[in-house]
């Protein structure tokens, strides 16, 4: 079964209407085998960079650690690492933030929207 979970930082700092719409949009998720990175919403900080907020899902068996990966939302590319290790069968939000399209080559996540 799979378990909505908040890193620290995001337990202490969340607002409750995030929260609900986080935890609406989990229980709304149909998972698929394996990790996958669901958006969630967009801003802009005042850097002018995109904050693409999401869910990571870890609908495996194993805990993951996500070290220099390599994402694609829209068409920005960047390379991140997350420094909190996902539990097996865990999903929690996490926001990416794009400042240039600065990779590459493959990738190894895209962030998808829900259909």
């Amino acid at each position: 079964m799979q378990t909505l979970f908040f890193e620290n930082a995001w337990e202490k700092t969340i607002s409750t209407q995030d929260r609900i719409n986080i935890q609406r949009v989990f229980d709304e998720t149909n998972f698929e085998s394996g990790v996958t990175i669901e958006y969630l919403w967009e801003a802009k900080n005042h850097l002018n960079a995109v904050l693409a907020t999401t869910l990571i899902h870890n609908h495996t068996e194993n805990p993951i650690t996500l070290e220099n990966i390599n994402i694609q939302y829209k068409s920005m590319r960047e390379t991140f690492t997350v420094p909190t290790t996902i539990p097996a069968y865990h999903s929690m939000p996490w926001t990416f933030i794009f400042d240039y399209d600065g990779i590459d080559g493959r990738m190894d996540y895209v962030i998808t929207a829900k259909v």
